[in-house]
């Protein structure tokens, strides 16, 4: 596996438990001059762990990409740290990786990029 650093995205962790986001990246770029930011959704699949517990899966809707993806996140060796994986039911493993840094209660940043298989 190869790892490209391919964009950023903020995450705003709503008290439902759903997460609002901006993002860029390199595949969204239609001036590479300028940068293109683009909203996402993300809604937890269980009622289980809902609110601040960010650990589980999601159903994700974005623009300017792959729609109707899979997001998983694993918590890491603390709860600011967690591992991102986005994949789609044609596409079981992931097409891209991430890790996120919880900033404050309600705000997570992460850094992602493309998963290539060789």
């Amino acid at each position: 596996m190869e790892q490209n650093l391919n964009g950023i995205i903020k995450y705003n962790i709503e008290p439902d438990g759903c997460l609002t986001g901006i993002f860029s990246n390199n595949d969204s770029k239609i001036n590479p001059s300028q940068c293109d930011i683009y909203p996402e959704i993300a809604k937890k699949r269980s009622s289980d762990n809902l609110g601040n517990n960010l650990v589980g899966t999601y159903d994700c809707f974005f623009f300017g990409g792959k729609p109707n993806c899979k997001l998983e996140i694993i918590e890491s060796e603390n709860e600011m740290v967690f591992h991102f994986e986005w994949s789609t039911k044609k596409e079981p493993e992931p097409f891209h990786r991430g890790i996120g840094m919880r900033i404050d209660e309600k705000t997570i940043v992460v850094a992602y990029w493309h998963v290539i298989a060789h």
